[in-house]
């Protein structure tokens, strides 16, 4: 890899479905590629030196307000970032733990920050799309990330039901 190859800095939350199926195999994937250097960092242990290596920044679900310092510092430094959001974070319902987290004022304010100021946002769906794009223009809708090596396929003797499986981490 040259030195004109991009460095691809994400930023986690943590290493969930999202940020592993979203962020960081296709990251790892254009690495193992030579497209790009890639580093990984959860907030928690985020170091804002490392902004120094990165022409690009990666954030997915990060709505914490105590490490909104690592929004500030990537303003600062004029570090262009994209957002990627695959599940409409504002209207988690409130019955499930998820729904009561992200709906506090503070992480929903984060996250629209987030949003707005990203230099492009990712969605997986037309919904999440129109949502989106009323905060920020640079809005990008691309196909779910499906990892297809998961599925067995399966027959079944009745041809006439028909069966929707939707990716989730949620246990409920």
């Amino acid at each position: 890899m040259g030195d004109s190859t991009p460095q691809v800095l994400a930023i986690l939350p943590g290493f969930m479905p999202s940020t592993l199926m979203c962020v960081v195999r296709p990251l790892l994937g254009l690495q193992q590629a030579q497209r790009i250097h890639c580093r990984v960092a959860l907030e928690a242990y985020f170091d804002v030196t490392a902004l120094q290596w990165a022409d690009l920044v990666v954030f997915c679900r990060n709505v914490e307000p105590r490490y909104e310092y690592i929004l500030d510092a990537v303003l600062a430094r004029g570090v262009p970032y994209v957002y990627d959001i695959d599940d409409n974070l504002f209207d988690v319902p409130v019955d499930l733990v998820d729904g009561l987290y992200y709906r506090v004022p503070e992480r929903t304010a984060l996250l629209t920050r987030y949003l707005q100021s990203a230099n492009l946002v990712r969605v997986y769906s037309p919904t999440l799309l129109e949502k989106i794009r009323s905060l920020n223009k640079h809005t990008l809708e691309t196909p779910a990330v499906l990892d297809r090596r998961l599925i067995q396929p399966r027959r079944e003797a009745s041809g006439d039901k028909v069966k929707i499986v939707y990716t989730t981490s949620r246990r409920e």
